[in-house]
This record gives structure tokens, sequence and C-alpha cells, in this order.
């Protein structure tokens, strides 16, 4: 007797793939937290320099521009921590098909068709 299992592997190949982009969301956010950590101290550094320094000084240029870089930096990081969450979120709320309940393992996402 033989069964038909395209389906069961289409399932287990679609798994896959979302645990895979899970997996890139989740390294993807890591990586942007750490480099927020290091714009951070960039420009916590820059901020106590310019409070040394004299107005006027052509130093204080150029850590404002050191400080300006560092805050841009520190935004395109919060845009990809931003979109590997909804990465997450989407992950999740096809996980739950629709589900009423909150996942079991994704405790703080709740699906968006649901009440």
């Amino acid at each position: 007797m033989m069964e038909d299992i395209t389906e069961i592997k289409r399932a287990q190949d679609e798994a896959l793939a979302r645990q895979k982009l899970e997996s890139v969301g989740t390294l993807a956010s890591g990586i942007a937290h750490d480099f927020n950590n290091l714009l951070g101290g960039v420009l916590a550094q820059a901020e106590l320099a310019l409070g040394e320094l004299e107005a006027g000084s052509r130093r204080v240029e150029e850590l404002k521009a050191i400080r300006g870089v560092a805050l841009r930096g520190s935004e395109i990081i919060r845009e990809l921590m931003i979109y590997a969450e909804k990465r997450v979120r989407l992950r999740v709320c096809s996980i739950c098909q629709g589900s009423s309940k909150r996942c079991s393992n994704y405790s703080r996402f709740r699906c968006r068709n649901t009440p």
C-alpha cells in the first residue's frame, strides 16, 4: 500500500522555511542590538567631549558630525529591529493559523485576525 505524502512534505518544507526566516530575523535583531550599544558608546563619548570644548573650537563641528552620524546609525538600527520584529510576528501569525488563543511559544503575540 502506498500513501501520497506530497502535502506532508510541502507542509514540512514550509515550516522549515518559516524557521529559517525567523532565525534570520533573530540574528538581525541581535546584531542590531549589539551595534546600537556600540553607537551609544560613540554618542556618549562625543557628548562628553563636546561638553569639555570651548564654543567656536574647530573640534566642536567635528564632534557634532560624529554625533549626527551616531544618531543616524541608531535610527537605521531601530528600523532594522522593527523590521525583524514584524517578520517574527508574521511567522507567529502563520503558526497560529488564526487561533483565538495566544501561541504557547510566543505568548506576547496574538494573531491579527483574532478578537
